[in-house]
């Protein structure tokens, strides 16, 4: 996927991980069968406050990190790759193997 011509533009925009794995599925080709999301575990932000801010801010102001979309259009990324939109928070099961235990 990393070599992948179609995915080379959302490389070259992604600064702060926004957006970046909303790309994987479409810069694929989009059908049902050419990605898989194989997990087990699942992964929570831990809470922010101003006693324990996020790591990233102290990278980068997230004035700057939410605008990673500049950056998308730029590189001429479809913006139904990546645009956030509530679609994108929804788990979307195109096929499933069962678990076995």
């Amino acid at each position: 996927m990393l070599q992948n011509p179609r995915f080379q533009p959302c490389l070259r925009a992604v600064r702060t991980g926004c957006f970046i794995d909303f790309c994987f599925h479409p810069a694929a080709g989009g059908g049902a069968d050419v990605v898989a999301v194989i997990d087990a575990v699942q992964c929570h932000h831990p809470p922010r406050t101003a006693d324990h801010p996020s790591e990233m801010r102290q990278v980068q102001a997230w004035h700057d990190h939410k605008n990673d979309d500049v950056l998308f259009e730029k590189e001429g990324v479809p913006k139904e790759w990546w645009s956030i939109e509530p679609r994108f928070f929804q788990p979307k099961v195109l096929g499933a193997i069962p678990a076995t235990p």
